[in-house]
């Protein structure tokens, strides 16, 4: 099952990046005052307050993409929200903080298609630094449609199957478009899901 732990399965690769985060994140944090008390910062880096003690932590946004797979197709969805507008991809969005990542897959795929899923596994897990103001981890999940009528709600404008050995459209994240061309591998190694949220 595990070829890749062999060495002769696909170079795997999980991050992706948007802008030379390396170098610009050297600026830690653009807050001239505390948050917490409002004492000025006196360092450009400061990550700590002086007066209060308070600590400033800039942490990646956990998130969730679903991969809904029918007749050798997958559903797409066109992005109407700031990041990659008009452009394609799978379904998700950002975790909660009063939910876990399955029940998140769950509920963005109800929101923004109307449809309800059966998950199956976990495909993968990638970091994408999208903007000096966005960093991700993505949990992209695998699922089929079990009901509901289609129709694009939410941050998409439309939505559309598309034919896994056909041409893709403009996809706005270079990891979901990795993800779509390496699928069948990707299937081949998935992680079992708990079995009490692959419905809900």
């Amino acid at each position: 099952m595990y070829e890749f732990l062999r060495g002769d399965y696909l170079d795997i690769k999980q991050v992706f990046s948007y802008y030379p985060h390396l170098e610009i994140h050297s600026e830690i944090t653009k807050f001239k005052f505390c948050p917490c008390c409002g004492t000025k910062y006196n360092t450009k880096n400061s990550l700590k307050c002086i007066e209060c003690g308070y600590v400033f932590y800039r942490n990646p946004s956990p998130a969730v993409v679903v991969f809904i797979e029918k007749d050798n197709k997958v559903l797409l969805g066109q992005r109407s929200g700031r990041y990659g507008y008009n452009k394609w991809g799978l379904p998700g969005g950002f975790i909660e903080i009063n939910e876990d990542f399955l029940t998140a897959a769950h509920r963005e795929v109800k929101e923004e298609t109307n449809l309800n899923i059966e998950i199956s596994s976990i495909l993968n897990v990638v970091t994408n630094f999208i903007s000096p103001s966005l960093h991700t981890i993505v949990i992209v999940i695998l699922a089929k449609v079990t009901s509901g009528d289609m129709k694009p709600n939410d941050d998409l404008k439309d939505l559309k199957w598309y034919c896994l050995d056909g041409e893709m459209p403009d996809m706005a994240f270079e990891s979901e478009k990795y993800i779509i061309d390496h699928i069948e591998n990707l299937k081949k190694s998935t992680i079992p899901i708990d079995n009490d949220y692959n419905k809900i």
